[in-house]
């Protein structure tokens, strides 16, 4: 008997007018590209209608600059854009990009928990370990931290969310009316982080995930350090590599650090992201892609430029979807209702242990001590 055949990914890079730079050109012109959500409800159904895995909402955490001068960007909050699609949507995972430098644990374990609840399982924290210049002017920030700087400070801050989410486990609400107790305080898991960078103490006031399983984490980048974060942090990793060779090799290399470090190299995702432009043929997509890149240099751009949300995304699910389901290679239903189910993750209990050893709690509570480092 044949092996089923192998399954693919789709996850879709929602940009407010596609990928291409001049696509927002030749549309009709709607505020709900920087502030609205109308725009993102359609995109959000016609996804999870084609059975994709997730949305993903790239970010950058700063105030506008000159290239956003020449093209729309979305400017919404993508934790609040995605919590309101996840009241839209029933199946389709909602990834929100958010930094792991700038900010603290304690909002940021809050913020994504709460998407996790409302949306019943269906986020995942694409986690930023980069800091932009647009960030640094928008929060008054000095220069970019050197990249030692900047992974202990990420190891730290992901390692405090992750104690934050396991800290008010679901058991731990009892609502016992009789002896006048709703949480049970001894069977909670305070947090003491005394860091490098934060500090921070005390109990999450909600289950740090949907069921009792921790958010999915993302991660993207192709340093060595960013590969050595992801192996140990995250369950997916976005990455892009512009031939199938390279993309071997990442995936490779990235799966043997997540075994080194005592993971099962299944259960870490390599995403390669792609820029599709779609034709008929193979000869017709090539002349489409030289127009477009044509088009890169002149004014005015022409109108013909096709590749663009929602008019290009619904011609890739109505042909490469389709013909991804016909061959056996992408799902016709959704069979699972959280997004870590849907990816074929194990499980991960939030409370399959504390960051760093017992630290003698009160009230009898297992209390979590942190410093920032652990997978």
């Amino acid at each position: 008997m044949s092996a089923a055949p192998k399954q693919v990914r789709l996850c879709l890079n929602l940009q407010a007018t596609g990928r291409h730079d001049a696509a927002w050109k030749t549309l009709p012109p709607t505020a709900d590209w920087l502030s609205g959500i109308d725009y993102y409800i359609e995109i959000a159904r016609l996804a999870e209608q084609a059975r994709f895995d997730a949305i993903f909402i790239a970010d950058r955490l700063g105030v506008l600059d000159e290239p956003s001068h020449r093209r729309p960007w979305r400017g919404a909050d993508p934790v609040v854009l995605l919590a309101a699609l996840a009241r839209e949507t029933d199946h389709i995972g909602l990834v929100a990009t958010n930094p792991a430098l700038q900010g603290d644990p304690f909002t940021r374990a809050r913020a994504i928990a709460t998407l996790d609840h409302v949306s019943r399982g269906r986020a995942a924290w694409n986690i930023v370990t980069s800091q932009e210049e647009v960030t640094r002017r928008a929060l008054g920030l000095g220069e970019q931290p050197d990249d030692d700087t900047r992974y202990r400070r990420a190891e730290e801050f992901v390692s405090a969310v992750d104690a934050l989410w396991a800290s008010l486990p679901e058991d731990a609400v009892v609502a016992d009316a009789a002896a006048d107790t709703y949480i049970d305080a001894a069977r909670t898991r305070p947090v003491r982080l005394d860091g490098e960078f934060h500090r921070s103490e005390g109990v999450l006031p909600l289950p740090g995930g949907y069921r009792g399983q921790r958010p999915v984490l993302f991660h993207a980048g192709a340093s060595r350090r960013s590969m050595e974060f992801g192996a140990r942090w995250a369950d997916a990793l976005f990455t892009s590599q512009r031939v199938p060779e390279l993309a071997r090799t990442f995936t490779a290399e990235v799966k043997g650090l997540a075994a080194a470090n005592g993971r099962r190299p299944e259960d870490l995702l390599v995403l390669p992201g792609l820029f599709v432009i779609l034709g008929a043929t193979e000869a017709e997509a090539r002349q489409r892609r030289r127009e477009l890149d044509q088009q890169l240099a002149v004014e005015p751009l022409l109108a013909a430029l096709e590749a663009v949300l929602p008019t290009g995304f619904v011609e890739f699910t109505a042909g490469v979807v389709a013909e991804l389901q016909d061959r056996g290679r992408f799902r016709r239903e959704y069979a699972h209702e959280t997004f870590r189910e849907n990816l074929g993750l194990s499980p991960h209990p939030l409370a399959a242990g504390p960051t760093a050893g017992p630290s003698g709690g009160s009230a009898g509570a297992d209390e979590q001590t942190t410093t920032g480092r652990r997978r």
